[in-house]
């Protein structure tokens, strides 16, 4: 084999685990880690979240009608609370400083100080603070809501697509506004005369709006934005002003063919045509962070084949992987999760140490583990070829 190439300028800082944060050093430190990381902890926060929803949901109900909060609810919001609390100082004592570099734990944070802060502000100022503006602040433990995106990739990537169509949207809402507006101008020069006949003869009896519908370029705006974009109440002003004077029906079909048919359809379609956008972005960006965890995942395990390496030489032999599998429970474990068990150690070395020398370098080792597993049918074949050569 060709001599071994240096691992460790490849693997995570000194300090640091394959996910950037720091590597705990005390047993208790280690045991606090492995629990709010695991995944039975992550599960059980998810479900957390969507029943402090449903806290929220009940007290705004009550409070809406004037009644008290139950007391069943407020102590399971306290206890929701103390066990954000909690998670919140674990993660803080387990990763400190580098717990801050990341926007999710700070939304957490967030979330957990406006609790304290309500609670005191509920407590402290309770009579002399608006109760408007407790409820408002209250409010912001909805936020909780949004931690459940990191744990449905499918439903951060539909909610990243939303944000991204802001920008058309705030273009189309400008657009739709200076549309508006001109054809309220022209509203008010020629459908207001004959808006005021209609209502001289009564025909507007119960409509106190109708009279004043095209009287200022605001009312007619208002009043094609009811009748076209929310489509409420067509006929009630347009269809006597046409009967009145049929030649406004020129008028009034152009103002609705061009705002619903082309106005509002081209907003649609850029609207579109950007979450699509956005969705290709989030692909990518999905298939980058697929890459940097196979990376992660692949620097971990260069870690543990170095703990395998009992003379150091930087190689692997098949005693040493043998013990691995018997001894050390990540590697194992690791090796489990790539569906390479003890009894392929023997095939796996076998292809790998090409030129029989009975040892492997960490990176071939690791890339080749690696490539098996990216390809089952790939991984079948290199079985096969290495049986069919041993026969």
């Amino acid at each position: 084999m060709a001599p071994a190439t240096e691992v460790a300028s490849e693997a995570p800082a000194a300090g640091l685990d394959e996910g950037g944060m720091p590597t705990p050093h005390w047993p208790l430190q280690k045991h606090i880690h492995d629990a709010v990381t695991s995944g039975i902890v992550e599960a059980f926060l998810v479900a957390l979240i969507f029943v402090s929803f449903i806290c929220v949901t009940v007290e705004t109900d009550r409070e809406a009608v004037g009644m008290e909060p139950l007391f069943g609810v407020s102590l399971l919001s306290g206890i929701i609370l103390a066990l954000y609390t909690i998670e919140l100082a674990c993660k803080v004592y387990v990763f400190r400083l580098q717990y801050f570099l990341n926007v999710w734990n700070w939304l957490d944070v967030f979330v957990v100080l406006s609790d304290y802060i309500t609670i005191i502000l509920e407590t402290v100022l309770a009579s002399t603070i608006s109760l408007k503006f407790l409820r408002i602040l209250r409010l912001a433990r909805l936020a909780r809501s949004a931690r459940a995106l990191r744990y449905f990739p499918q439903m951060a990537l539909m909610v990243q697509g939303l944000f991204a169509t802001l920008r058309i949207m705030a273009s189309g809402l400008v657009l739709l506004v200076a549309f508006l507006a001109i054809v309220g101008v022209l509203a008010v020069q020629l459908l207001h005369p004959v808006n005021l006949r209609v209502a001289q003869k009564g025909l507007y009896d119960g409509c106190d709006r109708c009279p004043r519908a095209f009287e200022s370029t605001f009312n007619a705006a208002m009043t094609f934005m009811q009748q076209i974009v929310t489509g409420d109440s067509w006929g009630q002003v347009s269809l006597p002003i046409i009967e009145e004077a049929p030649e406004s029906l020129l008028f009034i079909g152009l103002v609705f063919i061009t705002l619903n048919l082309m106005v509002m359809n081209v907003i649609l379609s850029m609207v579109v045509e950007s979450s699509l956008k956005a969705s290709e972005e989030d692909k990518g960006r999905l298939l980058r962070e697929k890459e940097k965890a196979v990376k992660e995942h692949a620097d971990h395990l260069k870690i543990m084949c170095k703990e395998l390496d009992q003379d150091d030489s930087g190689m692997l032999t098949k005693s040493e992987l043998l013990e691995g599998f018997e001894k050390n429970p990540q590697f194992r474990e690791m090796m489990t999760l790539m569906d390479f068990t003890l009894e392929d150690v023997d095939a796996v070395f076998g292809i790998l140490d090409k030129d029989g020398s009975g040892d492997v370098n960490y990176d071939e080792f690791v890339r080749e583990l690696y490539k098996m597993k990216a390809h089952d049918s790939h991984t079948l074949l290199v079985f096969i070829k290495f049986y069919v050569s041993e026969i």
